[in-house]
């Protein structure tokens, strides 16, 4: 059982290695071809779509993936299904609401079509993904792994391709990326359909257990689409507030911080089933709680050290030279990714023994603690000074994990 946990582990790990160096590609290969201020654009417009593609995560894995892990064959695909039509609902509403946000918000009408197009992927992005919960639920993430990387794999094939010819625009993007879901929806459907159908599992959903599911997932959901908004409103802000140049250059620059923040979660998520989720006593918790916290800040010094005197080399090398302002923004946010690391260890104390609602008041708080801080900041100052509200949310995210850890 325990080298079938570190099996999972590595292909999770080695999926996660992989879509960081893709991305570290992806974006020197879409930033040289379409320049500062139309990479900028880009990013802008992922970054909305991702806000409003956090409404998908309305039946989490927190919700979803305990009671898969638990259920019967009669119960099973009942509960993939159920997520999977509610999770189709709120993409819809999701897509919606995010059309009606450019209409209102976007003056430029040429980002408010690529809004438009891009925002497809949240309609399938967010509902197949609860294949990867069941596969998580028996410790087999390995097709999924394979997928995400031979994904990734022809996503850059497609831009080097695209790059030579010297054609990678908005509608070629637009391609791209609404192909890459649309492959993975249907490879994801054909590895559950083929797993259920092994199990002899009855085809069938109850109304019942989707409005169950609802008013389970809503106190799990708030929290993620909280977090997701923290994540990405000081893109939003810059966009709005500065130049399109100092714009691109930021946007490009926190590319390289995301990458080291999704190391920082998917290491908290593969350690925390063996330190912390196993138990139920209070004391051995918070023992191993600590242990992540001490593993996590080893982790984020190491990252942000590395980060920090290596961004000099590496900026100009993935976005060209045409970014190199990008480097302080960039060395900035990886001292910051510090903050991160030791947050996601105490968040996994913080779900484990506190559960949704202390999760939903951090990000509440740390929301209404950032953001006026973000705005002012980059109203007076500029782009790069948006990371005062990101540091000064991951302060508090900081001190509320661990008065809650030292708590009881």
């Amino acid at each position: 059982m325990k080298f079938k946990i570190l099996k999972n582990i590595f292909w999770l790990l080695a999926e996660r290695f992989v879509q960081v160096i893709a991305t570290f590609i992806i974006s020197g290969l879409i930033s040289r071809q379409l320049g500062v201020a139309e990479y900028g654009d880009f990013q802008y417009i992922l970054s909305v779509i991702l806000i409003f593609s956090a409404a998908g995560l309305i039946c989490s894995a927190e919700v979803l993936l305990p009671k898969v892990t638990l259920a019967s064959k009669e119960e099973l695909n009942d509960l993939i299904l159920s997520s999977f039509i509610l999770r189709l609902i709120a993409a819809f509403v999701a897509y919606f609401l995010m059309i009606l946000y450019g209409n209102f918000y976007f003056e430029n009408e040429k980002l408010f079509y690529l809004l438009c197009i891009l925002g497809i992927t949240i309609l399938f992005r967010e509902p197949f993904a609860v294949v990867l919960i069941y596969f998580q639920s028996i410790t087999f993430s390995k097709p999924i792994a394979l997928t995400s990387i031979a994904l990734s794999t022809f996503k850059i094939l497609i831009l080097l391709i695209g790059f030579n010819e010297k054609i990678i625009d908005f509608k070629f993007l637009c391609v791209i990326w609404i192909l890459e879901v649309l492959i993975s929806s249907v490879i994801y459907s054909y590895l559950y359909f083929n797993e259920i159908n092994k199990l002899e599992v009855v085809q069938k959903v109850k109304l019942k257990n989707i409005l169950k599911l609802w008013k389970e997932g809503f106190m799990y959901w708030m929290p993620l689409v909280l977090m997701t908004f923290f994540w990405r409103i000081d893109r939003i802000l810059v966009k709005n507030i500065v130049s399109e140049h100092d714009a691109g250059i930021y946007l490009a620059g926190m590319q390289l911080f995301d990458a080291v923040v999704s190391i920082a979660l998917i290491i908290s998520v593969s350690l925390a089933p063996s330190l912390i989720y196993q138990y139920s006593d209070e004391i051995k918790i918070k023992v191993n709680s600590f242990k992540l916290v001490f593993f996590m800040t080893m982790a984020g010094i190491i990252c942000a050290f590395i980060g920090y005197f290596f961004s000099p080399y590496l900026v100009p090398r993935v976005f060209g030279a045409a970014f190199i302002e990008a480097v302080p923004i960039v060395q900035t946010a990886l001292c910051l990714s510090l903050l991160v690391f030791v947050d996601a260890a105490l968040t996994v104390n913080l779900i484990k023994r506190l559960g949704a609602y202390y999760a939903f008041k951090k990000w509440i708080s740390i929301i209404f603690i950032a953001v006026p801080i973000e705005y002012f900041a980059v109203t007076l100052w500029g782009g790069q000074a948006a990371h005062l509200g990101i540091a000064a949310g991951y302060c508090f995210a900081l001190i509320f994990g661990f008065y809650q850890l030292n708590k009881s």
